[in-house]
């Protein structure tokens, strides 16, 4: 024996340890979104526009979406916006490892596409998406690319 019991302050400089099994299967469970154990986050979908269309030369990001809200009938810009269909609550943004899927579209779904897209991305602030915001057609906010996830499950049922 060397003289110290296994909890004395010596043990300190031994180094770190590894987790107790039972700790690391909880840690392990929650980054993999297993909501009995951890944070249940479900993915919606990936918001971006091509890159081809983030550059702004001559208008301003603002003139553009007004001209996709035009182009599929809309009278202006606040028009358009209470005419998309876009989500409804609050979500999580984490920025998007890869860019959206963009399908082939017909020149009226892609105007479409593109000003729910601009729409959405307005109100994309830090981390989260909140529809009841006042839509903000910048540049940067149009440049980014975020996966949409729901916010709860944070270790406590929610009632």
């Amino acid at each position: 024996m060397n003289g110290h019991t296994e909890n004395s302050p010596l043990d300190a400089n031994i180094g770190p340890r590894p987790l107790p099994p039972l700790l690391t299967k909880i840690v392990s469970d929650s980054l993999l979104r297993r909501p009995e154990t951890g944070f249940d986050w479900t993915f919606i979908e990936t918001i971006g526009l091509p890159e081809d269309m983030t550059h702004f030369k001559n208008e301003t990001p603002e003139e553009i979406v007004t001209q996709w809200a035009t182009a599929n009938g809309y009278t202006s810009l606040i028009d358009a916006d209470n005419g998309i269909q876009r989500p409804q609550q609050l979500l999580l943004c984490r920025p998007a490892k890869r860019p959206p899927h963009f399908k082939k579209l017909l020149v009226d779904d892609e105007s479409r596409f593109l000003l729910r897209q601009a729409l959405i991305l307005s109100r994309c602030v830090k981390s989260t998406y909140d529809p009841d915001k006042a839509p903000i057609i910048t540049a940067g906010r149009l440049q980014r690319t975020w996966d949409l996830y729901t916010i709860g499950g944070f270790y406590a049922p929610e009632y």
